[in-house]
């Protein structure tokens, strides 16, 4: 006989916990290791009895062996819900016979209790049908992962109207899952793109085939990220946007997202494709395209005004909150979006170049844009 205890250790060994009721249904269908009573177990699991239902029961009741897991989501998804009848059988008995034996895959997801819960989850976007045909595949082994997730995601009150709506695979709803996951616990902020890149948005890039994309907010920057699978969408990239540091835009084909790009108001700071790979780079047409079209030649202020009480700014000039400084060996830097009263500042402090250092380099972006002879 096997008992409820040796049931409970056995099982222990990988999962947390299973429910008391599970376990005392199956220990009193199981009479002995070489006579499980395979009918009363088929009965308690799809709520009837059949062949076909009999021969998938001792597909998840070997000897020595009681596959739980299994078991469990066929039972589920047997019972009559109270807004629709119960499953189809024929979807379910298609779905565990169209699957592998699940003995060694089912050790991975037997670590806690989020098996069942997935289920409940995906219960409330999908029918039962679509159900079985997506649990009992052989990516079944990503459930675990893909529970996790939904349950992070519905903790921070987000709906699942993410998921695809005709799943093929588990895997298509853990991929789904997997890139909502870097929105959760994250604000979306709008990113402030200039106004003269966001008139670029949807248009073609001269001479291809490409469109140009502008991402508007820091979701958007999160997806193309995604898409172009490297850190671009990381948080880091989108407050530099939003800071006016930079402006990015991504660049699409009729497939989707190809390179991200990042640039300056006068030069190109990156431009990368898929993975960061070197090989998917773009040519150096397309640069030249890009930087045509994104950037513009710098525009060197006709004269400054001298400043003779700093060693080493010789000069300036303020132009509709850009401030322009002459420095160190006649070097020019564009600092960008300088208040008046900052400007203001600088002129009536007594050591200007400190002032540069501590105040305008730390708090505006700039941009070298060339040297006076």
């Amino acid at each position: 006989m096997i008992d409820k205890k040796a049931i409970q250790e056995s099982i222990n060994r990988h999962y947390e916990r299973i429910d008391s009721k599970t376990l005392d249904a199956i220990e009193s269908h199981i009479i002995s290791p070489s006579e499980p009573n395979f009918l009363g177990l088929t009965e308690w699991a799809f709520g009837f009895s059949s062949k076909q239902a009999l021969n998938i029961i001792k597909q998840c009741t070997q000897v020595g062996d009681v596959d739980v897991v299994k078991l469990k989501l066929i039972k589920m998804l047997s019972a009559k819900r109270t807004s629709q009848p119960a499953i189809n059988r024929d979807h379910l008995f298609n779905a565990c016979t169209r699957s592998p034996n699940l003995t060694e895959k089912t050790e991975r997801l037997r670590t806690q209790q989020l098996t069942y819960k997935v289920l409940d989850l995906l219960r409330c976007r999908y029918s039962d049908s679509r159900i079985a045909k997506i649990l009992f595949t052989p990516d079944i082994e990503c459930l675990i992962d893909t529970a996790d997730m939904l349950e992070v995601i519905k903790r921070h009150g987000k709906d699942l109207d993410f998921l695809p709506k005709k799943p093929k695979s588990l895997q298509d709803i853990h991929n789904k899952a997997q890139r909502f996951m870097s929105k959760v616990g994250q604000t979306d902020f709008c990113l402030n793109q200039r106004e003269d890149i966001l008139l670029y948005d949807g248009k073609k890039l001269d001479g291809t085939d490409y469109v140009i994309r502008v991402p508007k907010t820091h979701y958007d920057l999160i997806d193309l990220g995604e898409d172009l699978c490297f850190c671009i969408g990381n948080g880091t990239y989108s407050h530099g946007v939003r800071d006016g540091e930079y402006s990015i835009v991504g660049i699409f084909d009729k497939k989707g997202a190809v390179y991200g790009i990042q640039f300056s108001r006068y030069r190109i700071l990156e431009a990368q494709g898929f993975g960061n790979l070197w090989e998917n780079k773009p040519d150096a047409n397309v640069l030249l395209k890009l930087r045509n079209t994104l950037t513009e030649a710098p525009k060197m202020p006709d004269d400054f005004l001298p400043i003779t009480d700093s060693s080493w700014i010789h000069g300036y000039r303020y132009d509709n909150k850009d401030l322009y400084l002459l420095l160190g060996d006649n070097i020019v830097y564009q600092y960008f979006g300088v208040e008046e009263e900052v400007y203001e500042e600088l002129l009536n402090h007594e050591v200007k170049g400190r002032f540069v250092n501590q105040v305008i380099k730390r708090n505006y972006s700039c941009e070298r844009i060339g040297q006076l002879n």
